[in-house]
């Protein structure tokens, strides 16, 4: 049984006259007929009476009209679905999101997204920097939502800034550096020697640039790599050290131990920004995107 024969039948159902019907499909009459007896051979039932008063269903008739009709929705309401995972506006996103990184235009921008594409689901999931460069990279993850240098070359990668960022100096409150108000080069390189914990993933890459100009000022610098963002606050407290981290990090931590002030270097200038990689096919992506982009005028 095919389509074309529930589209028949269900013409005939309908109008219960063969010549209407085959007018309205298009058809000959006979072909239509030998259509209907074809469906019939194949379900073993009679679908209609045929009589000199013209046609009426049959009881099989009257409980495959209904069936008929169920498929044909249904089938409709697939192609329907199955047009708009193609257009984009149905289907999956799944964002990573910086750890430690938190943001209220994440939850907001998803809302908006939902209200315009309902059919679009995002998921939005927490990894370590590298690892959500990893998952980028290998398609694990559609899009990025993360914090780079402004100097950090992308290959591959589509960047849209969301918002701008600087790394900020962490240190432990109380000491003779709180509240700097204005760069003080002699000052900040007495701060400078003493042991800089620096997370070990920012160390890696991004943050080359910067420590190479912290070198300037204290050629005798102590980098400390340190595996996680929570050892190096933990570390600059033991140690009265200090940690340098983006400043959207920073006042996501909310602990009252630190003081901060934002590195007033070209080096130390941040983007957060939406990554993607410019061979991914998935159409939901273009959605994304501009809804992010309109949300995003829209917020500033």
């Amino acid at each position: 049984m095919e389509i074309r024969h529930l589209r028949y039948f269900l013409a005939v159902a309908e109008q219960l006259n063969f010549t209407r019907a085959a007018e309205l499909l298009h058809v000959t009459q006979p072909t239509l007929s030998q259509q209907i007896v074809d469906l019939e051979s194949q379900l073993g039932v009679q679908l209609f009476q045929r009589g000199k008063r013209g046609v009426s269903l049959t009881s099989a008739g009257t409980a495959m009209l209904e069936e008929a009709r169920a498929i044909l929705a249904r089938r409709e309401q697939c192609l329907q679905r199955m047009a708009g995972f193609q257009k984009g506006d149905v289907g999956t996103l799944t964002i990573g999101v910086l750890e430690f990184f938190e943001d209220t235009l994440l939850p907001e921008l998803t809302l908006s997204l939902r209200r315009r594409h309902p059919g679009i689901r995002v998921l939005w999931q927490q990894y370590p920097l590298e690892q959500l460069r990893d998952n980028l990279a290998n398609g694990k993850l559609d899009l990025n939502f993360t914090i780079i240098p402004q100097h950090f070359a992308l290959n591959g990668v589509v960047k849209t800034v969301v918002t701008n960022d600087r790394l900020a100096l962490v240190l432990p409150k109380g000491t003779e550096f709180d509240s700097v108000e204005v760069f003080d080069p002699i000052r900040f390189s007495a701060l400078l020697a003493r042991p800089l914990f620096l997370w070990k993933e920012w160390y890696q890459d991004e943050a080359g640039q910067l420590v190479r100009k912290l070198h300037e000022f204290c050629p005798a610098l102590d980098v400390r790599p340190t595996e996680k963002i929570n050892f190096c606050l933990m570390n600059t407290l033991i140690e009265n050290g200090y940690t340098i981290l983006p400043y959207h990090v920073v006042i996501n931590i909310k602990q009252s131990h630190f003081s901060y002030f934002r590195l007033p270097f070209e080096e130390a200038e941040l983007d957060t920004a939406l990554l993607y990689r410019s061979d991914n096919q998935n159409p939901c992506i273009p959605y994304f995107m501009e809804e992010a982009l309109r949300f995003l005028s829209l917020s500033q």
